[in-house]
């Protein structure tokens, strides 16, 4: 199993590596800094999920596209938006949910909660004619 993540905090996608490692024997883990790393290693590779932080461009349309063209490169992607604060801004969590997004977890990710993400993802995955 391969999952990415794009934020461009280091010591964020080190604690999420780590969590991942701890929750799931067989994963692969990597991370990325740009949105144009992240898209290259996605044509390349089969990712399975990819943790998005939600600043991760100068503007909210930033956050579209690339969703949009993660999407165009593998259509039933997982993605999980990461917000920087104790709550996402409504805007971020309504368009998650609008994007047929599979989650939104904050920074302060604990592995009980990553865990519960994880299962939602894999155990109750959104049907295919919702995609």
């Amino acid at each position: 199993m391969l999952i990415a993540t794009l934020d461009q905090d280091r010591q964020f996608t080190e604690r999420l590596d780590k969590l991942l490692k701890n929750i799931l024997s067989d994963v692969d883990y990597a991370a990325f800094y740009s949105p144009s790393d992240c898209l290259q290693y996605t044509m390349e590779h089969d990712v399975s999920l990819v943790f998005i932080n939600q600043n991760i461009g100068d503007h909210f349309s930033d956050l579209q596209l690339l969703h949009q063209q993660l999407r165009k490169i593998r259509p039933h992607i997982d993605m999980v938006i990461v917000y920087n604060e104790n709550k996402p801004d409504n805007t971020v969590a309504l368009w998650t949910i609008q994007s047929r997004c599979s989650d939104y977890i904050s920074k302060s990710v604990t592995e009980e909660r990553l865990q519960d993400t994880l299962q939602n993802i894999w155990f109750h995955p959104i049907a295919e004619s919702m995609r």
